[in-house]
């Protein structure tokens, strides 16, 4: 099933951004590296078997996660996650049930506590563990895709355009417009009065 999903990037590496761009990937991050501390932080149940905790644990040293969100009008994605509005949001098609790519979206709770019924139910239980994120980050809204490989790639993942930060400097604008394949449209973005949100403004084209 293909969804719409949305990426935050700043600018300030521009090799890994051409990266993305000429390639058509994302870099995808061991959950260790990702920046909630809680990451993956599981409680067990007394019930539960050592070896049935050494097996969650062994899944989560192999697994890599590459990040996307649902929504690209959010002002904080863009502050945090696009240098404060001086990056780019790229806009994604992503096949959420391509084999060896599981995506899913965050459930955002408290906690993540798993009994022995529950392993023995399902061999998915690590990805619901990773699928758990505390409610302070509920803004983002995350999508992640999960893989033993360094990026996500076509056909998993497709490009369809670019959405330009309100401060993104002109002269980068222009980099990035003679950067981009032709199949990848490029837009200028403005923050809207009446409800605080990012939308789109105008698309931009080579003269």
């Amino acid at each position: 099933m293909a969804i719409k999903a949305y990426k935050f990037r700043p600018l300030n590496n521009f090799e890994n951004i051409a990266d993305i761009f000429c390639n058509n990937r994302f870099y995808a991050s061991h959950y260790s590296s990702l920046n909630d501390p809680m990451e993956g932080m599981i409680k067990y149940e007394d019930d539960v078997q050592q070896e049935s905790i050494d097996q969650v644990n062994e899944f989560k040293e192999d697994i890599r996660i590459c990040s996307f969100s649902e929504s690209f009008d959010n002002l904080l994605l863009w502050a945090h996650y696009a240098d404060g509005f001086k990056g780019i949001c790229i806009e994604i098609e992503l096949i959420s049930n391509y084999p060896g790519y599981p995506a899913g979206y965050v459930n955002y709770q408290g906690g993540f506590t798993v009994g022995n019924d529950i392993l023995k139910a399902t061999k998915k239980i690590q990805f619901a563990a990773l699928l758990v994120k505390n409610t302070v980050w509920r803004y983002e809204k995350e999508i992640r895709v999960f893989t033993k490989d360094e990026y996500v790639c076509y056909p998993v993942v497709k490009i369809n355009s670019v959405l330009l930060g309100i401060r993104t400097p002109d002269t980068i604008k222009q980099i990035i417009l003679r950067t981009l394949p032709p199949n990848i449209d490029l837009w200028e973005t403005e923050i809207c009065n009446k409800n605080n949100k990012v939308k789109i403004l105008k698309q931009l084209k080579i003269q």
